[in-house]
């Protein structure tokens, strides 16, 4: 089982307004089965949702997002979390799992700022 380690990748973020490259994004899972995509999905969600994160010289704060029912129709599931609270410094971060078909289903965590994509790649 892949363990999310997201206090720790978000804890390696500079919190400072000034540093642009607040973003990555991790593959967790990949399968061609779309019901074992669909089901290790809704274990991640379970597993990040209401996940509190704490990073020092910040208050904790909790992620919270709703779910989405993936169906094998739709090619791109996203769910974002918000983080509550949120100070001014972390407003600024979007957390995202998605479940996406290309040749295989994939699960992707992103974290990127509003404004920027999440391009650069987590190792596991």
């Amino acid at each position: 089982m892949h363990q999310i380690c997201l206090a720790d990748r978000l804890a390696g973020l500079p919190m400072s307004p000034l540093w642009p490259l607040r973003r990555w994004k991790c593959e967790l899972f990949a399968s061609a089965d779309f019901e074992q995509a669909k089901s290790k999905f809704s274990e991640l969600y379970k597993e990040i949702h209401n996940t509190i994160i704490k990073i020092e010289g910040e208050k904790p704060f909790i992620l919270n997002g709703k779910y989405e029912f993936p169906e094998e129709e739709k090619k791109l599931t996203t769910i974002p979390f918000q983080l509550l609270p949120s100070s001014a410094n972390m407003r600024q971060l979007k957390v995202e799992l998605q479940l996406e078909h290309g040749a295989d289903w994939k699960i992707t965590l992103r974290v990127c700022d509003h404004e920027g994509q999440s391009d650069v790649a987590v190792g596991e």
